[in-house]
């Protein structure tokens, strides 16, 4: 599909068929290239593997250097209505150049993402070793009376950022009598823009102190859970049948419905979603494992598979609609959101907290879905690998 002059943008700049000393002429010519973007780039050219490790805050045990991925510049993004060039960390070749392509067939209108206020993190605090149910239940009555109290006393005492939304107490039944029941508090914490584990942890571990004396004991065990954890994000695109192909369409359709009835298509069809997410997650520095937990909690259907994230049908003006959903845990503030290479790849896509970041991995998750359905109905995966290595000769 041929773009216009007017629907050009920072996302169309010509950055392929020249070099990456080329590309970065071009980001500075677009006024791309200054504060954490100059400085990461800078660094990116002096640095060594072993020295970039030093950067990386906080370090892991051991250390002898870094472990590479190709930084990339997805291009065509239009995301409520703003031009937005994607950093994508990915080793598998044929990824950013599908998700461009996508991204292009999508324009003029681009992506329409909605993202969800809070950033959820769960938290629970276990009370074990009751000697029955009985005392277990007194327990948690106890607790209940006490919590609001505490949840105050916990929020004031530890001035954290996070916020308390929800909180709940239930007692669990041992599956044999004469095992110990436990006693289990929940709270769920809005983490703002910030990784909410240690944050959810800390606000759980100041309550649980507070709630020694109702629960009659110490607990146990405070850990966080990345079940549903993160924010809302429901992207959606359009993209015309004309210029995708009818007969791929149809395709596409046929392969949603498989998504939706069958466990082995879902698990891929969301791996297509996760392509994308995670390209932008590498870049940004997010906790990619709390990613992948939280995407694979997802609920099950009525026939007890995986629910696929994206869907496809005709819309009512004959495109092809898109729509993903999805809750996801994403930060710019703690951990290694602060590396100075996430802190460029954040300022080149011009985002500076946690929804705007998600609004763009929303969208790049719905086109590496839909690029990754197209290659499927085209040329098939391993002409699309074949294609790559061929060009590369």
């Amino acid at each position: 599909m041929a773009l216009s002059d007017n629907d050009r943008g920072i996302s169309a700049l010509p950055l392929r068929g020249t070099d990456a000393a080329g590309r970065l002429k071009l980001l500075r010519r677009a006024g791309l290239v200054k504060g954490d973007v100059e400085s990461g780039l800078r660094l990116i050219c002096d640095s060594t593997l072993l020295a970039a490790a030093g950067l990386m805050d906080p370090p892991v045990e051991n250390v002898i250097g870094a472990i590479p991925y190709q930084l990339g510049l997805a291009t065509y993004f239009r995301i409520n209505g703003r031009d937005v060039l994607v950093p994508m960390a990915v080793r598998e070749p044929t990824i950013i150049a599908a998700v461009s392509n996508a991204a292009k067939l999508a324009r003029p209108e681009g992506f329409a993402v909605d993202v969800g206020e809070s950033n959820i993190m769960t938290a629970q605090i276990i009370f074990g070793g009751y000697g029955s149910y009985e005392s277990a239940r007194r327990a948690c009555h106890r607790i209940k009376d006490a919590l609001e109290q505490a949840v105050w006393q916990a929020q004031d005492t530890l001035a954290t950022q996070g916020r308390v939304i929800h909180r709940s107490v239930r007692c669990v039944r041992p599956k044999c009598a004469s095992d110990p029941s436990l006693v289990v508090v929940k709270i769920t914490v809005d983490a703002g823009d910030y990784m909410g584990a240690r944050l959810a942890i800390g606000l759980a571990e100041r309550l649980a102190s507070h709630l020694t004396e109702p629960a009659g004991r110490k607990a146990e065990t405070v850990i966080c859970s990345n079940h549903g954890a993160g924010r809302i994000v429901i992207a959606k695109a359009w993209w015309s049948v004309t210029d995708i192909g009818p007969k791929y369409v149809k395709a596409i359709l046929d392969l949603q419905t498989l998504a939706t009835a069958d466990r082995d298509r879902a698990v891929t069809h969301n791996k297509g979603v996760l392509n994308g997410v995670m390209g932008v997650c590498r870049a940004t520095g997010q906790d990619e494992e709390a990613i992948n937990a939280a995407i694979y909690s997802l609920p099950a259907s009525a026939l007890g598979h995986i629910v696929p994230l994206t869907t496809y049908a005709l819309g009512p003006d004959g495109r092809l609609e898109g729509r993903l959903e999805m809750r996801i845990p994403v930060a710019t503030l703690g951990g290694a959101t602060q590396d100075p290479f996430a802190k460029m790849c954040r300022a080149l896509m011009d985002v500076d907290d946690g929804r705007g970041l998600s609004q763009v991995i929303g969208a790049v998750g719905l086109a590496a879905n839909l690029a990754a359905l197209l290659c499927l109905v085209k040329e098939g995966i391993l002409a699309a690998f074949k294609k790559v290595r061929q060009g590369r000769k």
